[in-house]
């Protein structure tokens, strides 16, 4: 009994990373649970694959008895130069980070897209999968006429080397030259398989982006480097406040945004508005002048350059995003103005720059049992027929055992607690 009440939820987290059941609808601090909240509640349960941006467990998540994600390796970056001369065993470079050097069978997570007319997607695709023929690389890779986005990992020597391969390759690289990447060490695996495939549209907007000229730079908004960012945020831009919006969804926000972004509305990203939803502009903007100042970011960059594509269309003439995502952000500016964590979609599933391995991921809402401090990851609740996705303390994930509130606890369907410092694979 005591072992149970120190633990959290194995089952949960080994289901969800098998079938990624989730809660889409993500939670705060007032929020009642799927089981005890109102009739009128619209939240519902949906069965999401591994490969969607959805609310959920990885698979290759490594659990401690707080249920922390540990790949702390994930949030301290070293120079890609010095990844591959640690490869090929020889002394990285003058301006590599030698406190985090990469050794020789080291592993990494590679970020980045790029937006570009491709003819012929099937026949790069093929080429594509030809190079990865052996190489040990997992993650999700997706083609489509409008580019390529990526998010995947591996054996450093092979996972850097595709992003390499596509900026070098007389062919690919008439695509992809002055293709930007970002490369973060990390301990193991964070991808169960490689999914290396053709997909209409690069991310999931309602109603696709065949509609939008997203690969027309001009068409975009502007892109800002990280110090910009830091220094707009800072003192505004020409002396007025502008408009920061989170585009991404409410759980994200959650684990860590900027200063000044309000909480997104949706869920998930496919239900941000475009002219195929019920509103066609985010909550946020309903009442923002055109010609506001508008801040747009994300984790990675993509979303919020592709979606600008579209606002502008709807008449929003400054537009401004973050260029590299948070991601580069906390890279070359750290946390200044940011608040918690930053959620990923890996096994990671959180990360946070400057911070020592044994420290809690901080994040920026509350617990949703007690208001304390809350700590990544998210949770699924623990009985069944709730599932919902929360954040909570130490202290409630141990008193409640996985579970959102004090009635879920009782409930007839519950999970199997996890068992302290035993990992989910």
């Amino acid at each position: 009994m005591a072992m149970a009440m120190l633990s959290l939820n194995l089952h949960s987290t080994m289901r969800n990373a098998r079938h990624a059941v989730c809660c889409v609808r993500a939670t705060n601090a007032s929020a009642p649970c799927n089981t005890h909240k109102d009739n009128g509640s619209s939240s519902v349960l949906r069965r999401l694959p591994l490969g969607d941006a959805g609310p959920r467990v990885g698979r290759f998540v490594r659990v401690t008895s707080l249920g922390r994600s540990v790949g702390s390796a994930g949030r301290s970056i070293v120079t890609l130069r010095g990844l591959v001369a640690a490869r090929a065993g020889a002394r990285p470079d003058a301006d590599t980070d030698h406190g985090n050097t990469a050794d020789p069978l080291s592993y990494c997570v590679v970020n980045f897209y790029h937006l570009v007319d491709i003819e012929r997607p099937h026949e790069m695709l093929d080429r594509h999968r030809a190079y990865m023929k052996d190489r040990d690389v997992r993650g999700r890779i997706y083609i489509s006429e409008q580019g390529i986005n990526a998010q995947y990992g591996g054996e450093t020597g092979d996972a850097v080397g595709y992003a390499e391969w596509l900026t070098s390759d007389a062919t690919e690289s008439s695509y992809f030259a002055g293709l930007n990447y970002s490369v973060e060490p990390v301990p193991e695996h964070m991808f169960p398989k490689l999914r290396l495939q053709y997909k209409p549209n690069l991310i999931s907007l309602a109603g696709g982006m065949a509609g939008v000229p997203v690969t027309d730079p001009d068409s975009r908004a502007t892109k800002v480097p990280p110090e910009k960012w830091r220094e707009m945020l800072t003192d505004g831009i020409n002396g007025k406040r502008p408009v920061v919006l989170d585009v991404r969804n409410a759980y994200e926000w959650d684990a860590g945004h900027f200063a000044g972004a309000e909480r997104p509305i949706e869920d998930n990203f496919n239900q941000t508005p475009t002219e195929s939803t019920d509103e066609d502009v985010p909550y946020h903007l309903q009442n923002v002048d055109e010609d506001a100042d508008v801040m747009m970011y994300c984790t990675g960059g993509i979303r919020c350059d592709v979606y600008s594509a579209y606002l502008k269309r709807k008449g929003f003439k400054n537009l401004y995003t973050l260029e590299g995502g948070i991601q580069n952000y906390m890279r070359k500016e750290g946390l200044d103005h940011w608040n918690g964590s930053l959620y990923v979609f890996d096994g990671r599933m959180a990360v946070r720059p400057n911070k020592e391995n044994n420290e809690p991921l901080v994040a920026a809402a509350r617990c949703l049992i007690c208001g304390e401090e809350a700590v990544l990851p998210h949770l699924n609740c623990s009985n069944v027929d709730c599932n919902k996705l929360f954040l909570a303390c130490d202290a409630c994930k141990h008193k409640y055992v996985g579970c959102c509130c004090e009635a879920c606890t009782g409930a007839p369907r519950k999970l199997r607690p996890i068992q302290p410092e035993v990992r989910a694979i």
